[in-house]
């Protein structure tokens, strides 16, 4: 995806747009839209948003190094999370997850699916995780890709007021967060492939993927847990899930 903004930006600047004409305004802002998160009503935030790309006003400010180091061990529960967004195509159209992942376990804490890659997608899920650790001391290291939703105001201030840790992976380094990649390739191979999903409405997927990742959490065995799912490994250790 962000191959795609990219491309986005260059073809932008190729043809100079500087202040765009109002018919350009009124076809590009319901494409813009969902990365960047907010309202774009005039020529000038167009520019703005040709200009910058995938980036932010500021942009260096809101980047982190990445603190994991391609090291997904955790010695307990939400000691390092990570997170990404995932793509499906269907004949219907497209869904898209957000999940973030205990390094500990495996487990799933949260996720959120939707049919658009936008701000609330991921805020949604962080949100969600957040009140999982609402009653305790534990705040996460939390690992992202260099993705604007990972840079948008509304997860800035959620990880400040949550005090979580920020990383990201570096610049087009995938290895930097092949653990969270790893999940999506087994959920995929689990129950996304080899199918034509043809009947199948976006409604009915997404309800798909919501009990896929609930089986994954609670009954799916996992050999590096000693052939338990991570619900049960947990539970085995005598920490609530």
């Amino acid at each position: 995806m962000e191959t795609k903004r990219c491309r986005c930006r260059c073809d932008l600047k190729r043809f100079m747009i500087r202040s765009p004409p109002d018919w350009l305004v009124r076809i590009l802002r319901p494409i813009i839209q969902p990365f960047v998160g907010a309202m774009l009503y005039t020529r000038h935030d167009l520019s703005l948003c040709c200009a910058v790309g995938p980036q932010l006003v500021g942009d260096h400010h809101t980047r982190r190094p990445s603190l994991v180091n391609c090291d997904f061990h955790a010695a307990r529960p939400n000691e390092k999370w990570l997170t990404d967004v995932t793509e499906f195509q269907l004949p219907a159209g497209k869904v898209y997850l957000s999940p973030i992942i205990d390094c500990f376990d495996g487990l799933v804490v949260s996720w959120s699916v939707s049919t658009r890659p936008d701000a609330e997608l991921v805020n949604t899920m962080l949100d969600a995780a957040i009140e999982t650790i609402a009653d305790s001391l534990e705040r996460p290291l939390v690992h992202s890709d260099r993705g604007a939703h990972y840079r948008w105001p509304g997860w800035l201030s959620r990880m400040q007021s949550a005090q979580l840790t920020r990383s990201m992976s570096r610049k087009g380094c995938s290895p930097d967060n092949s653990a969270c990649e790893g999940f999506f390739g087994r959920l995929k191979n689990e129950m996304y492939y080899n199918r034509t999903w043809i009947n199948t409405t976006l409604h009915d997927f997404m309800q798909q993927l919501n009990s896929y990742i609930r089986w994954y959490n609670q009954h799916r065995i996992k050999i590096s847990l000693g052939g338990v799912s991570p619900t049960e490994y947990r539970r085995n250790l005598g920490i609530a899930a």
